[in-house]
């Protein structure tokens, strides 16, 4: 398989712009083979997803069609296109994408006083150091 992204910028149209001045812009990207054929609408494979959960029973079609790799294989397509793309509009959005991809899973915290692990937030420049359990059996 010879997959790439196929970009698709679209208006929502000339009503939209006059009611609210400004041209707001719809960007999709598509997944499609080369190996099928050269032209757009028959060489489509599926539609690239904006989110990824593997957690969900719910999948996409992009994730249910390569499995596991799909992360891995949007990243690899994403960055592609990002070298060969000139439209300003869409290279927002490819690295709008790519950040999402790309985010660090939550830091796991010890818990201070029992040893517990737990998701800790932050506070200004400080973190959380005791797990909520902990800090509600603390309060009077």
């Amino acid at each position: 398989m010879n997959l790439r992204l196929y970009a698709n910028k679209s208006n929502f149209g000339e009503r939209h712009y006059i009611e609210t001045r400004n041209k707001p812009i719809q960007i999709r990207l598509a997944v499609i083979d080369l190996d099928i054929s050269d032209k757009y609408p028959t060489n489509f494979v599926c539609v690239l997803p904006r989110n990824f959960n593997s957690k969900t029973t719910n999948q996409n079609h992009f994730q249910s069609r390569f499995k596991e790799g799909s992360r891995e294989l949007a990243i690899q397509l994403l960055e592609k296109a990002l070298k060969k793309e000139k439209d300003p509009d869409i290279i927002m959005e490819i690295k709008e994408r790519l950040k999402l991809l790309k985010s660090k899973p939550k830091e796991i915290g010890k818990c201070a006083l029992c040893n517990k692990d737990f998701y800790p937030r932050r506070f200004g420049y400080s973190i959380q150091r005791t797990c909520n359990d902990c800090w509600n059996k603390s309060k009077p």
